[in-house]
């Protein structure tokens, strides 16, 4: 735990002092999350099918744990393991292959509570397609790993790491207001 701190304290402070010419865009990176949670806090707790949505959003809670620590090995491995360059396009896609669990669950979700064509939610589901395809693509994900360990610099390194951990934070927000909505449904 205090390992992730010390890493999560440095990956931070590098944040302010890299630029450089980013692949994916932090809009691509943060915004699916940012709005999938804004559209869970702002869901009734009641529903036609109260029992059927308690367990999607179960599984939706597991699958987005599971991402989360996916994305913060993947923030550790950009600053502790150089040769991570040989594996970035591996997992871009594996990466992206999670998030297409993520997009089905909430995509049943979604469904269950008769929101699927919100703007809102439509919204959550393009802008959650666009990463899957970015990010299966695996050029662009493998073009930042590249780029930025090429660069040999330690803050150009660590504010990539950055991006990633902020991603899962971005998750873990969107796992909080799974919880609370499960919450209270019961």
């Amino acid at each position: 735990m205090r390992l992730a701190l010390a890493l999560a304290a440095s990956l931070l402070a590098g944040t302010a002092n890299a630029q450089w010419d980013q692949a994916i865009s932090d809009k691509d990176l943060l915004d699916p999350w940012v709005q999938a949670a804004t559209v869970l806090q702002g869901l009734p707790a009641a529903g036609p099918s109260a029992a059927a949505t308690r367990e999607i959003l179960a599984s939706l809670e597991a699958e987005l744990s599971s991402l989360r620590t996916e994305l913060e090995n993947t923030a550790i491995s950009i600053v502790a393991r150089p040769e991570f360059a040989y594996d970035a396009a591996q997992r871009s896609f594996e990466l992206s292959q999670h998030i297409g669990k993520v997009e089905s669950e909430l995509d049943a979700l979604f469904d269950a509570l008769h929101i699927s064509e919100r703007p809102d939610a439509k919204a959550v589901q393009d802008s959650l397609d666009n990463l899957k395809k970015i990010l299966a693509g695996r050029t662009r994900f493998e073009r930042d790993i590249l780029t930025t360990v090429g660069t040999g610099s330690k803050n150009a390194i660590q504010a990539l790491a950055a991006r990633w951990w902020t991603a899962a934070d971005r998750v873990n927000d969107v796992a909080q207001a799974t919880r609370a909505l499960r919450d209270r449904l019961h």
